[in-house]
Parts: structure tokens; C-alpha cells; sequence
């Protein structure tokens, strides 16, 4: 028997908990746009000034908008009600006398400084942040993240299975079809490329650059080099998967010549910055 004081919630009903909207088949975002408007309408009385208002566009506004969009995600028709909502508050429900963009820019440059929802959005990165996070801080979805990409990835050129390594330490990044991965890895893949957001050694020591995976190594543009059967007797046959391996590989006392040859052309095919032998000064 299930207690009376318990309440279950049914398709299309929401259940507010920890100041978000959670429900199955229900638009949560809706809520929030009605409790925003009721906000606003009440501080619309008081015939603040424009500084005013960015005050509470800020404080009351844009930092529910974030928190939410972290938990609930906002799709973009969600978006544009939401900056409706502000600029009928900045303009008092009259026709605007400036531009959206104009609105938002700094008042060093001519604006109003008031806050832009998608840039800040965007400029959270809130999943690509914690996805990218160190080993031992990463959340347990960021590892079934790497298999839905491993799993969704463009059939050409093709990836070898032990070539998956890490999405964002190889140039192996292009996803297929999009229906096929959930809607927040989508907009996590879109911000990193948007942002072109990468690993990248500038002025590091030796060992981080020899630790970075060979195949579509982040150095390397040529991505159809590495099916070839060599490649799979460098992995295979002398185990090689970090680079820092590999050019080990190239110093040593091997009798296999031609893959001696190919790992000596990979090396040399790195960038220059990130080769593994290469000294900082």
C-alpha cells in the first residue's frame, strides 16, 4: 500500500524539487516562464530605472535561467519567450528603441549591459566543463558519453575499436547522424566545435605530450592513415598506443623494418610543439 501523504506524479504533471520542474511527458520550462512573468510584473510597478532593472534581470532573472538551463536544458522557442519577457520589462511593454544585440553589449561601447541568455549559456559550458574534467574528478555519465560517440561516430574514415580512445585528445570527433545521440551531448559536440574547445600543450615538459594517444593524434590533420595494416601491426604487435611509445619505437633495435619506417613518419607528421622529443626552451 502506498501512503496517502506520498504523491505520484502522472504524465504531464510536474513535481517542483530543489527549486527545478521535473515531470514526464510535462513542460517544465512553462512553469518557469510563468513564475519569471509574475516576477517581473510585480518590480514593473515600482518604475525603475534602466540600471534597476539590469539589477534584477541579473540577480532574479538570468541566474534562475542559468541554474535552470543546467538541470531542465532550454530549447531555443523557450529562449526567445524568455527574452521577450525581459525586454517588455526593460521597455515597459512599448516597442524597443534598441536592438537585442545593442542591449546586451557593455555600456563602454554603447549598450545597456543588460544579460544575453544564450551567451551565457553557452558561455557555462556547463556538461562540455564537467565531461572534460580530470580522471579522477570526472562524473560516471561522461564515460557512457564516450560510448554513445564511440558508438555514433561518421562511418568515413573508418575508426578502429582500439582507436577510440579519448574524444577530445583525437581527431576522430565527427559524429553521425544526430537522432541517434541524446539532445545534451548534441549541444555539449556543438559548443565545443562552435568554441573550437581542445586539448593543446603550449609550453609543457616531455611526458604530457609522450602520454597523448598516437592514433588520430591531436597533432596529426591526415586521418586516413591510420587503417593502414602497419598502423594495425604497431598496435597490435608491439602494443603501441601512446606516442611517447611509439618514438621509443623508432630508437630501438626492431627487425621490423617497414613499421620502423611508418612510426618515423608518423613522428615526423606530429606538429611541431606537440612532438614528444622536442625540447622547451
Amino acid at each position: 500500500m502506498i501512503s496517502e501523504e506520498i504523491r505520484i506524479v502522472k504524465d504531464g504533471e510536474t513535481l517542483r524539487t530543489l527549486e527545478s520542474y521535473m515531470g514526464n511527458k510535462a513542460n517544465q520550462m512553462n512553469q518557469i516562464l510563468k513564475k519569471q512573468n509574475e516576477v517581473l510584473n510585480a518590480w514593473k510597478t515600482l518604475n525603475l530605472s534602466i540600471s534597476g532593472k539590469e539589477l534584477i534581470l541579473k540577480s532574479l532573472v538570468q541566474s534562475r535561467a542559468l541554474f535552470l538551463a543546467t538541470v531542465n536544458r532550454m530549447p531555443k522557442d523557450i529562449q526567445k519567450r524568455m527574452e521577450k519577457q525581459m525586454k517588455d520589462f526593460i521597455w515597459n511593454d512599448k516597442k524597443a528603441t534598441m536592438n537585442w544585440k545593442e542591449v546586451s553589449q557593455p555600456r563602454e561601447i554603447g549598450g545597456l549591459n543588460m544579460p544575453n541568455i544564450e551567451t551565457r549559456i553557452e558561455a557555462q559550458i556547463i556538461w562540455l566543463k564537467k565531461y572534460l574534467a580530470p580522471k579522477n574528478e570526472r562524473p560516471d555519465w561522461a564515460y557512457v558519453v564516450d560510448q554513445i560517440i564511440f558508438n555514433n561516430l561518421q562511418k568515413t574514415p573508418k575508426i578502429a575499436k582500439e582507436n577510440k580512445i579519448s574524444w577530445i585528445f583525437q581527431l576522430w570527433n565527427k559524429t553521425g547522424k544526430k537522432d541517434t545521440i541524446p539532445k545534451f551531448v548534441n549541444e555539449m559536440i556543438k559548443v565545443d566545435r562552435k568554441y573550437k574547445v581542445e586539448y593543446d600543450i603550449l609550453e609543457a615538459g616531455p611526458k604530457p605530450r609522450k602520454l597523448l594517444p598516437i592514433w588520430h593524434h591531436i597533432g596529426i590533420e591526415d586521418n586516413y592513415s591510420w587503417n593502414k595494416k602497419l598502423v594495425t601491426c604497431l598496435r597490435k604487435e608491439h602494443k603501441i598506443v601512446e606516442t611517447g611509445r611509439l618514438e621509443e619505437f623508432t630508437k630501438g633495435n626492431s627487425t621490423h623494418w617497414f613499421c620502423k619506417r611508418l612510426a618515423k613518419k608518423i613522428i615526423d607528421k606530429i606538429t611541431e610543439h606537440l612532438r614528444p622529443g622536442k625540447e622547451i626552451n
